[in-house]
């Protein structure tokens, strides 16, 4: 558990006892389940019973909190940032259809800005999601979105 940074560590904490749905102080499959999708990773079922199977270290079908930050550690930094990302997108997506509308990118673009004092019309996200929409719905996917961070970041 050395491993992991005081803010990882504080996140993981967080997201373990919220998934903790019977505060048993133990998660149990769905709970495991729940918990690597609020964290932003995309696991299919076979994934996450192999997960389940991986991090119950004592075999007891319970996961307990030390034996979920002990798994946690070895998580390579690349990963730990796409499910930032994917955290990130999830939050922005207010209405949580899984997309992000212009309204829903103003918030991110006004968050950022209004540190600086700055404020950004809903018109620039508007032009944002144009210019990005490859699928043409009006919204941004998370793929779509990462291109937005990227040119942002540039």
């Amino acid at each position: 558990m050395s491993h992991l940074s005081a803010k990882d560590r504080d996140i993981y904490i967080k997201v373990f006892l919220a998934a903790d749905v019977n505060n048993d102080g133990y998660l149990n499959m769905e709970e495991v389940n729940g918990l690597f999708k609020e964290l932003g990773y995309k696991l299919e079922r076979e994934q996450v019973y192999a997960m389940f199977a991986k991090l119950d270290t004592d075999q007891n079908y319970k996961i307990t909190l030390d034996e979920f930050l002990a798994a946690m550690a070895p998580i390579e930094r690349k990963e730990k940032e796409g499910a930032h990302l994917r955290r990130l997108f999830h939050a922005l997506d207010a209405n949580k259809d899984g997309l992000l509308s212009p309204d829903e990118l103003h918030v991110l673009l006004q968050s950022a800005a209004s540190e600086c004092g700055v404020e950004v019309p809903k018109s620039t996200a508007e032009q944002i999601v144009k210019e990005l929409d490859v699928s043409g719905d009006g919204k941004l996917n998370f793929e779509e979105f990462l291109v937005f961070l990227a040119a942002v970041a540039s």
